[in-house]
């Protein structure tokens, strides 16, 4: 599972990282736009931005951050 991020890009050596992904047998991506691994992955979710999440965290006293 890769979530938010491209391996093709964030690992040193592309063309081993390139290998790599065709020999698993199964890989998911969970991102906010198509990135390159979204083409490689088997099952692409969807991550939801930051105008779409409800404000959870809360301060000391309960109220809302």
């Amino acid at each position: 599972m890769v979530y938010g991020t491209n391996l093709m890009q964030s690992l040193p050596d592309p063309a081993h990282t390139a290998k790599a992904i065709q020999e698993l047998d199964f890989i998911a991506a969970i991102d906010v736009l198509p990135a390159e691994i979204t083409g490689w992955s088997d099952v692409v979710l969807p991550e939801s931005t930051y105008l779409e999440r409800y404000a959870t965290e809360t301060g000391l006293k309960g109220v809302p951050a």
